[in-house]
């Protein structure tokens, strides 16, 4: 078995020599066809490009998810909750805002509730901005086609850096 495989490789190197010799390297048969050398090269920006969106949005939603936490540790704070660090574990940080809009707890659960969830956010919201004497209708922010996002995040840095 080793035999035929060192013949294989030894004929395939003699005929790469035999090949250079007479600098006939365009017909002889190459292992990989010379289309094959321009795509492989070509694969690799795709490629790139993918990983580094990917990257980019990693970044970003890391970055929300940290200026989210800080948001509602600041406000949690600020609305004197002494539990403030719910705000940075990922599915207790839900439970924090019907806590801060003077709910039980156990409110929370609703955010599992298909439609419901999206009614009761606004509603908690509103409160919460009303309780920081901010008006409630900044919680309504997220409601503004293409800009929502952006005016609700700037909304939720009056909710908790505001004096």
């Amino acid at each position: 078995m080793n035999s035929i495989l060192i013949r294989q490789v030894g004929a395939m190197v003699q005929q790469i020599n035999d090949s250079n010799r007479t600098g006939d390297i365009i017909n002889s048969p190459p292992y990989l066809s010379q289309s094959d050398y321009l795509w492989s090269g070509l694969n690799v920006i795709p490629t790139t490009l993918i990983a580094l969106g990917i990257a980019i949005l990693i970044v970003f939603c890391l970055s929300v998810y940290i200026y989210w936490a800080f948001v509602w540790m600041t406000t949690a704070r600020k609305l004197k909750y002494k539990k403030t660090w719910l705000a940075w574990i990922p599915i207790a940080n839900l439970f924090l805002i019907p806590i801060l809009a003077k709910k039980k707890w156990t409110w929370g659960f609703m955010f599992l509730v298909p439609i419901a969830n999206i009614v009761f956010w606004f509603i908690w919201t509103w409160k919460i901005f009303e309780r920081r004497k901010l008006h409630g209708f900044y919680s309504l922010a997220l409601l503004i086609p293409s800009v929502g996002i952006l005016l609700y995040l700037i909304a939720l840095g009056f909710l908790a850096w505001r004096k």
